[in-house]
């Protein structure tokens, strides 16, 4: 299923407006939470034709979150693109 053009909008606004923190970062995973897995990668095609790379990366951590498991293909082309969150971490 492909996302409207509004909806690519309005999910990528929460995403360029999620700083880069769990708590913040868990509050934009549960507003993904009725998403299903084509529309994640749906909008990941979408921010990787944009050039979208510091939303790709909130979303790629959004995916982990939600345990959102992509197609391995557009993973792979996602890790290519999504800024490095190397000092990012989740607490247990």
């Amino acid at each position: 299923m492909q996302l409207l053009p509004s909806k690519l909008e309005k999910l990528t606004e929460i995403l360029n407006r999620t700083d880069r923190w769990s708590p913040a970062v868990a509050k934009t995973a549960a507003n993904f939470a009725d998403i299903s897995v084509s529309e994640y990668e749906h909008l990941i095609q979408y921010l990787i034709e944009s050039g979208g790379d510091l939303p790709l990366g909130i979303l790629m951590c959004v995916c982990g979150v939600n345990n959102i498991r992509l197609d391995p293909h557009v993973l792979a082309e996602a890790l290519k693109i999504a800024e490095p969150m190397i000092d990012f971490a989740f607490g247990n």
